[in-house]
């Protein structure tokens, strides 16, 4: 009910609001999703680093 109402009359502000909240909802899930699993990808990205550290002599 509340969409169609903001729908039906598209002020700035309302658009803003719409925005905002998309906003929220996205790096919501984005944090949930980074909290989630934040220790293997810190994990898997020292473990590439290890590797990018060992390897940067050789190619140079």
């Amino acid at each position: 009910m509340k969409v169609n109402l903001y729908l039906s009359s598209p002020s700035p502000t309302v658009l803003y609001h719409l925005l905002q909240c998309l906003t929220d909802a996205t790096f919501g899930l984005i944090y949930d999703s980074i909290k989630n699993d934040f220790a293997s990808k810190l994990l898997k990205f020292r473990k590439w680093n290890e590797q990018l550290i060992v390897q940067l002599p050789i190619l140079f």
